[in-house]
Formats: C-alpha cells, structure tokens, sequence
C-alpha cells in the first residue's frame, strides 16, 4: 500500500500556501487599483459637470449685457472673509435664471422685484480646498453681499444656495478676455462695467496638476 511521505506533504502545503499568498497579493492589487479607477473617474466626472456648468452660466449671462442692470455680466471680484479666493479672486456673474418661479419665495408678491427681473446671481469660489457655486435670485439694486446658507436653507430672497462641486482643488485662477484689450492679468479685478467680457479662462491646480479651460461668451 503506497502514500504521501511526511516531506511530500510538506512540500504540497508549502507550495499551495504560496498559491494562496500570490493570489491574495493579486486580488488585493486588483482591488486597489479598481479603487483608483472609480475614484479617478469619480473626481474626472466631477471636473466635466463644473466645465459644464460654468459654461451654461456664462452662455446665459450674454443676454444680461442688453439690459440695464448698472453692473456688467462677468466680473471678477474678492471673497469676502479671506477666503481661499481672495488671492485667484470669484468669477461673479449675472445670469438668465433657468425658473425664476420656481426660485421666488414663497408668498412673495407678484410686484417682488426677485420675482419680476428673471435674473440670477452666481458666484464660483474656492473655499477650504472644495470648488462651489452659489447661486440666488438678482435685480438691480439687490444686497451685493452673498449669504453664507447651509443648502436648502432659504428662507429670505438674499440667502444663498452654494454647491459643493470639485473637491482637493489646491489653487485656481480666472483671466477675462475683453475686446481691444485682450486678456487680463489673471486676477485682475474688474466690477463688470464698460466694454463686455467675451471670454473666460479657467487655471486649476489639482493633485500637482494644472487643468486650464478658456470658455466663449459670445453667441
């Protein structure tokens, strides 16, 4: 009657636990790199609907330039609060507002000047590392200041709604392109008045990495 010796047992035990490491080292990596994958598309997704957006706002607030609202459609001005953007400074816009009904208060009369204008203030800002978006409801003469409200959280016509939106954002810088003077120092402040702005470059710092984007204004 024949068997398996002590030493070829050995060897057999040997050789599948090696297996066993292999394949667990082999899983894991796998794992670990589908993690890297989702988050990398994840954080790649993220920067496609910010670009998308910024680029719906600015389309919206080329017609804003043919009323007269005593401010210009796109400036650059400081974040209130020393906030990351006081030094890359905040694209501040005036936009067409996509359901001014749907913004107006409750309850708010039909003469509210909130309601009447159909106009919409947005603000994309660096703060704490996260790019937002705060948005409200604009008219001439509205508050300039923009509340810092938690999400949802509306319960007067200057209250602001921010939307968190790129996350590990390190620095970001905006550049203006205005006709006969061609793009500005990035930067540069401007309160919107005088010739309108037709384009818009986005610099963002992220992971090591610098991400730019020049967006047209014009139809």
């Amino acid at each position: 009657m024949s068997g398996f010796t002590l030493l070829e047992l050995l060897i057999a035990v040997t050789l599948m636990s090696v297996l066993a490491l292999m394949s667990w080292r082999a899983l894991d990596a796998l794992i670990d790199a589908r993690e890297r994958i989702t988050r990398a598309g994840d954080e790649l997704r993220a920067l496609v609907v910010a670009f998308a957006q910024i680029e719906e706002d600015l389309r919206r607030s080329w017609p804003v330039r043919l009323l007269d609202t005593g401010r210009g459609p796109v400036a650059l001005t400081e974040s209130p609060g020393g906030r990351d953007t006081t030094t890359g400074g905040q694209l501040d816009l005036i936009r067409e507002a996509p359901a001014v009904a749907a913004f107006a208060p409750a309850g708010s009369p039909r003469g509210d000047p909130s309601r009447a204008s159909g106009l919409q203030r947005v603000v994309w800002r660096l703060d704490g590392g996260r790019l937002e978006r705060g948005f409200v409801l604009w008219w001439p003469g509205s508050p300039d200041a923009l509340a810092d409200t938690a999400f949802g959280a509306r319960s007067t016509v200057d209250a602001t709604t921010w939307q968190p939106l790129v996350e590990r954002v390190d620095a970001i810088s905006w550049r203006l392109y205005r006709p006969g003077q061609g793009w500005l120092p990035p930067g540069q402040r401007i309160d919107g008045t005088g010739d309108s702005v037709t384009g818009v470059e986005v610099s963002l710092i992220r992971g090591g990495e610098r991400l730019v984007r020049v967006f047209s204004i014009r139809d």
